[in-house]
């Protein structure tokens, strides 16, 4: 098991951390079986997910399920929001839609 320290735009955290992914958005970009798959182990947390760009690719494929994150909102020097990875995916249409605001590169490795 790893933990990974992430850093995180407020904009982002709003759209995918403190709130869910409505399930029929995620339906439309991701497979079902995928989708159903973390709403298992989700509940009523819904799905909240995170990205990487490819530039990080590396630390993509060495995501497990079952390692945790600990996100902190740039420029507070504080971790405020915990998970646990429980599913990963590579997906740029999802993820240009879900945070459209991007530098060079899409947010295309969702965990």
């Amino acid at each position: 098991m790893s933990l990974l320290l992430v850093p995180a735009t407020r904009e982002n955290l709003e759209k995918s951390i403190e709130k869910s992914v409505d399930v029929s958005f995620a339906k439309k970009y991701l497979p079902l079986e995928f989708v159903d798959e973390i709403l298992k182990f989700s509940g009523i947390e819904g799905i909240r997910c995170w990205a990487l760009t490819k530039n990080r690719l590396n630390i993509f494929n060495d995501i497990k399920n079952g390692d945790e994150v600990l996100l902190t909102e740039k420029g507070t020097g504080q971790f405020t929001h915990y998970g646990v990875i429980v599913g990963k995916i590579q997906n740029v249409d999802f993820g240009n839609a879900l945070w459209p605001i991007v530098g060079d590169n899409p947010w295309e490795n969702i965990y």
